[in-house]
């Protein structure tokens, strides 16, 4: 999401109440840490109980809520509330095989879906179109009171009147489609059919851009011109705010995707005029197809569209079926729960790879590599840390490392360095964490390097750059990670007053045979050189190269060939082959 549509949903969820129902400590910190940025009041439990208890006591506009929990699951306390109000809003997260809880969830009536592991993305983008359907269920509220007390002025009217509220309740106000309650109903048949999700793109965009009710305007018109395209027998819902869904019985995924052409070439080609802003809109969809039925054709739509969006919008997708996005969910769930295994049992260690000083042939320094080591195996961060990523638990991860490397370290003469990422630096915690790090361990700040990749200073912020310099002036030295890879911003040298620059293993690997590694090595040798940096190689696998590097001038090199990481550091001199 855009700067734009972050301050849109800050701005909407202002004076909101959010109950955010979680089990797992971790991900609940980092979830809860996430919303209280967008909404002041955010109402936390650990397990369904506690999270109605704390509803019953509270009034509360959105609900998020994990399903399985101990002491009463996510989708009881959701039936629960629904007793109590029945259009409380309320978002479900689910795993990628919980098919059955994501039928009945959506016969309770839940506004949104968000699979596990948690993506913020997806929490953002779900948490914006639950806001906008908050205000327009709040107009909605409005309009009923209206036509309840035109009942109770005009008794002769109520049973026209309790028409049009019953209609409000199965049909959608703004455009007059059917809504998910409708959908409902068909999918409970039971019925072969094919259903198409249309996404309408970048739909945030004209409620930031020209407010609200052009917004409105906008989807009455996709509305209308969707309806016109309907052939007989097909039924056309509005699912969410800019999403609509198309059943189409007796059509094949080849027909439907065919249709789904014509709809774009027919509807949607001619740009839609708003005439309250006399603007010409231009409208794309990324739609999704899938063939089947029950609510196992929902829910492979979503998967579907999670999938396509992923490359791009504006696209048209078919479930195939062994979908790679449910094959990843499967594996990112699997790695979530066994990192979270981890940290609980401690075995999130550091690893220690050596770091030569090539002018005095000394091992000086280790780097302090993450992995999981169970009974004798080592899990190399490449399988665990994407997962990691995706539910807030790198920081976690840091702050093991930190405190492990630390103890080890702790009395030694040996500098190490640490890998900080960028969601360490937005969380904002680290410069007071590792001031009582220091303290606890009796650690020297200027034993710790702390490694930041290229990549992350090439956008740090303000407030990033004023955390590095407050480790700077703490002693701490500040590296530049994979340097030359993808980004080159040399301006950051300067920015992060970096004391190392760590010259990228694609360029070093090569070194000895490859001329054009060597020309670029020398050209960020000269610059390193010119301000007083040094200069450390990745990747020395070889004699050859190592040679090559001290001939160039590199002040340090780590590899294979100075040392593999290992759970202790080797303190013997470097002997080289």
């Amino acid at each position: 999401m855009g700067a734009e549509q972050l301050k849109e949903l800050q701005k909407l969820l202002q004076e909101s109440t959010i109950l955010y129902v979680e089990d797992e400590d971790i991900s609940r910190e980092s979830v809860v840490t996430l919303l209280r940025h967008f909404c002041p009041n955010v109402l936390v439990a650990a397990n369904g109980r506690e999270g109605l208890e704390i509803y019953r006591n509270n009034s509360v506009d959105i609900v998020i809520t994990d399903i399985q929990m101990p002491a009463m699951d996510g989708l009881t306390m959701a039936r629960e509330i629904k007793k109590i109000d029945p259009y409380q809003h309320i978002i479900i997260i689910s795993a990628y095989n919980e098919t059955s809880y994501f039928a009945k969830a959506i016969k309770n009536g839940v506004d949104g879906f968000i699979l596990k592991p948690v993506d913020m993305e997806q929490l953002l983008e779900t948490l914006t179109k639950t806001a906008i359907r908050i205000r327009e269920h709040r107009e909605n509220f409005m309009y009923r009171a209206y036509l309840e007390e035109m009942v109770q002025q005009y008794a002769g009217m109520l049973k026209d009147k309790s028409r049009e509220l019953n209609q409000e309740m199965t049909s959608d106000r703004l455009t007059g489609l059917p809504n998910r309650v409708q959908l409902a109903k068909i999918l409970d048949t039971g019925q072969v059919t094919t259903l198409i999700l249309l996404n309408v793109d970048n739909f945030s965009h004209i409620n930031t851009t020209y407010g609200y009710s052009i917004g409105d305007e906008a989807l009455v018109a996709i509305a209308g011109r969707l309806r016109e395209c309907m052939s007989h027998g097909a039924h056309l819902c509005r699912f969410a705010s800019d999403e609509f869904i198309c059943l189409l019985p007796g059509y094949s995924v080849h027909e439907a995707r065919d249709f789904a052409h014509d709809v774009i070439r027919k509807a949607f080609l001619p740009p839609i005029r708003l005439q309250k802003k006399q603007i010409d809109l231009q409208i794309t969809f990324t739609m999704a197809i899938a063939e089947g039925k029950g609510w196992d054709l929902l829910r492979n739509a979503e998967v579907a569209m999670l999938e396509t969006r992923e490359l791009g919008k504006n696209r048209i997708a078919v479930y195939q079926g062994k979908s790679p996005l449910e094959a990843k969910q499967k594996n990112n769930i699997y790695w979530m729960n066994r990192l979270r295994a981890a940290l609980e049992n401690k075995t999130v260690v550091p690893f220690f790879q050596p770091i030569l000083n090539n002018r005095t042939g000394k091992i000086e320094k280790f780097e302090c590599l993450a992995r999981i080591w169970e009974q004798g195996e080592i899990i190399s961060p490449f399988q665990f840390l994407q997962p990691a990523k995706q539910v807030g638990l790198l920081p976690a991860i840091t702050r093991s490392i930190v405190e492990k490397s630390f103890a080890h370290f702790s009395g030694k003469p040996y500098q190490f360095s640490l890998n900080i990422i960028d969601e360490d630096l937005r969380e904002g915690y680290l410069v007071d964490y590792l001031k009582e790090a220091f303290q606890r361990h009796n650690v020297n700040p200027g034993q710790v390097v702390f490694e930041i990749l290229e990549g992350v200073s090439v956008y740090a912020s303000h407030g990033i750059i004023e955390q590095m310099q407050a480790l700077k002036e703490l002693g701490c030295q500040i590296a530049l990670d994979d340097f030359g890879a993808e980004h080159s911003n040399f301006s950051r040298l300067m920015d992060l007053q970096a004391d190392y620059v760590k010259i990228d293993g694609m360029f070093i690997k090569n070194l000895d045979k490859d001329p054009r590694s060597v020309t670029i090595t020398k050209a960020i040798i000269n610059l390193t050189n010119s301000l007083g940096i040094q200069t450390i190689a990745e990747y020395v696998c070889s004699r050859e190269v190592h040679e090559k590097a001290c001939e160039l001038g590199i002040s340090h090199s780590q590899g294979f060939y100075v040392g593999k990481p290992l759970p202790d550091i080797v303190e013997t001199p470097f002997l080289p082959e």
